[in-house]
């Protein structure tokens, strides 16, 4: 309320970075995206706009995911079901989960399997059937930012970063209900 001298008070809280953990079974893979979402110079800096913490998929199972506010899995190939369970609790709790799968199988592919479970489909939009792939390249067209995630990895500067990659494979896959 106004008071007679006109003064208003107002309080602002002043957050952290969101930290996302970054999960791949190589950080060759995991690269792109974590200089996406935190550019290397901003994060030396302490100016970007997420903390980036990257850890093998084989870690996963032993890493506390409740000091995260998001995982992403880029090219997980086999989650065990153990970290299924971990992520299902994560995101249950309030915790994002972002999955990235471009890994190059060719025709051996367990992948599909490690992601087809009761814990995984509780908490994926879709079950894997097959991985194809594109020929030649595609690459991500960003011209329309639409949609949520793309807003918000564009607030971060990482579109351009991103459009950058050739996408050479991709699932089909069945949405879940």
């Amino acid at each position: 309320p106004d008071t007679v001298d006109g003064v208003r008070d107002f309080t602002a809280a002043v957050l952290p970075p969101p930290k996302i953990l970054v999960v791949s079974d190589s950080f060759d893979e995991a690269v792109y995206l974590k200089t996406a979402i935190a550019p290397p110079e901003l994060e030396e800096q302490g100016r970007s706009a997420y903390r980036t913490t990257f850890i093998a998929t084989s870690a996963l199972g032993r890493t506390d995911l409740s000091t995260f506010d998001v995982v992403c899995l880029v090219n997980a190939r086999h989650p065990t079901e153990d970290d299924w369970v971990a992520l299902a609790s994560f995101v249950n709790s309030g915790g994002g989960l972002a999955v990235f799968l471009g890994m190059r199988n060719g025709t051996e592919n367990p992948v599909a399997a490690s992601y087809a479970n009761p814990t995984a489909d509780s908490i994926l939009p879709a079950r894997l059937l097959a991985d194809l792939s594109f020929s030649p390249p595609e690459s991500l067209d960003v011209r329309k930012t639409v949609h949520p995630i793309l807003q918000t990895i564009e607030g971060a500067r990482g579109l351009a970063e991103l459009s950058a990659v050739p996408v050479r494979r991709y699932w089909r896959a069945e949405p879940s209900a």
